[in-house]
């Protein structure tokens, strides 16, 4: 693909997945049932991937508040950075942080209340080795896969939308 071409095409790839994934995702959350999301956002390394996935993250809270009524309390956003004053962010991105704040809503969560996790960011390896890139050790399909465990009569939503994702999907799947 050429340069021009690239510059055009790519910010209209990441337009239509940004809305694609919210659209899907939250069309699971209805009025019915409180629903919880937590987003995920990964070491951008570059510049252009830091800011790239800040965007992202910001623009999945804030549809699902604006567009679809999630109450703020029940947005949750970690990202790369550890000291954010953007609306939703709640802290870095960490391995703790990320299990700490899934384990406190799951404990939380009621019958058939609803759960979303989003991941923006890097990934690398396959199968349950699968993981997203985020500062200190990083978060494999595995460990995904016993936080989601711990919601059996909730509703979940995982979204993965790092690179080298299509193998993590096996490892979390599971009823509801």
């Amino acid at each position: 693909m050429s340069m021009p071409c690239r510059r055009r095409v790519l910010p209209w790839i990441k337009a239509v997945v940004v809305r694609w994934a919210t659209l899907n995702m939250l069309a699971i959350g209805s009025a019915v049932a409180q629903t919880h999301l937590v987003i995920v956002s990964g070491l951008g390394g570059e510049k252009k991937y830091h800011d790239s996935f800040i965007q992202i993250s910001q623009s999945i809270a804030t549809a699902a508040n604006k567009r679809f009524g999630i109450p703020d309390s029940a947005i949750v956003w970690l990202g790369e950075d550890s000291v954010s004053k953007a609306p939703y962010f709640r802290g870095q991105s960490t391995k703790t942080n990320v299990e700490r704040i899934v384990g406190q809503i799951a404990s939380h969560a009621g019958q058939g209340e609803q759960f979303i996790l989003v991941l923006v960011g890097h990934g690398s390896g396959d199968g349950p080795g699968s993981k997203i890139s985020i500062p200190g050790p990083d978060l494999s399909a595995i460990d995904f896969a016993q936080m989601l465990a711990k919601f059996p009569t909730q509703k979940v939503a995982f979204v993965d939308l790092t690179s080298a994702s299509g193998d993590m999907l096996p490892v979390v799947a599971a009823p509801n």
